[in-house]
């Protein structure tokens, strides 16, 4: 018959009972550092989707506006220099009272504040030189016709008796804050004589960014 060592069986057994405390003490820790991640990253979502409608302002006559300060703000908070709106109010407004364009001061990821200005009526964000991109195009058109009148004859010029419409200047047969297109009808001889119909396409998205082509004029319902 074996005896075994009383005592050396009361020191595993602290030992086991030692070990399981700590494995309960680390999972307990574990389960709290991942419930306070959750929780900061919920705080996190909310601060980004969400914002607090006692710091935004409106001057008293023109409470009606309310809602549209409300769209603006949550414009204002889905760029991604605006993770919190510290203040928000009314910039500035037409004379005609018809169009506000309201100003958020926000809090950026880097801690800093940064103000971001947002129109009234179609919500977009106004960029730092305080144009809306439909402004900014509007404002370019110039020098967007110089640019599609250049290419234009520059892909011509090996045509014969090109006829270019009177006027000289031409307004765009399509513009928003995206794009602005221009149509221009033309007519050339080819080598025969007969007549050929064209059209030139100029789409603009920035001075740098656009595409000129010529292509035959589509015929039209009476021809």
């Amino acid at each position: 018959m074996k005896w075994c060592n009383l005592e050396a069986v009361n020191h595993r057994m602290s030992a086991l009972v030692i070990s399981g405390v700590l494995l309960l003490f680390v999972d307990s820790s574990v389960s709290k550092t991942e419930q306070e991640i959750d929780e900061m990253n919920a705080a996190e979502s909310g601060a980004a989707t969400s914002f607090d409608k006692n710091r935004l302002w409106l001057p008293l006559s023109l409470t009606h506006l309310t809602p549209d300060l409300h769209k603006s703000a949550e414009i204002a908070l889905s760029t991604p220099q605006c993770v919190e709106i510290l203040r928000g109010e009314l910039h500035e407004i037409n004379p005609e009272k018809t169009v506000p364009i309201f100003k958020f001061i926000c809090k950026s990821n880097e801690r800093y504040t940064i103000a971001t200005l947002v129109n009234g009526v179609n919500f977009e964000v106004i960029n730092t030189s305080g144009e809306t991109k439909l402004q900014q195009h509007t404002r370019h058109l110039n020098q967007y016709w110089k640019i599609c009148q250049r290419n234009l004859h520059a892909q011509t010029e090996k045509l014969t008796s090109v006829r270019w419409p009177e006027g000289g200047k031409f307004k765009p047969s399509y513009i928003d804050s995206e794009r602005v297109e221009y149509e221009i009808d033309f007519d050339a001889q080819g080598f025969g004589g007969e007549p050929l119909k064209y059209r030139g396409y100029c789409q603009f998205k920035t001075l740098k960014n656009y595409s000129v082509e010529v292509k035959p004029r589509p015929r039209s319902s009476t021809e």
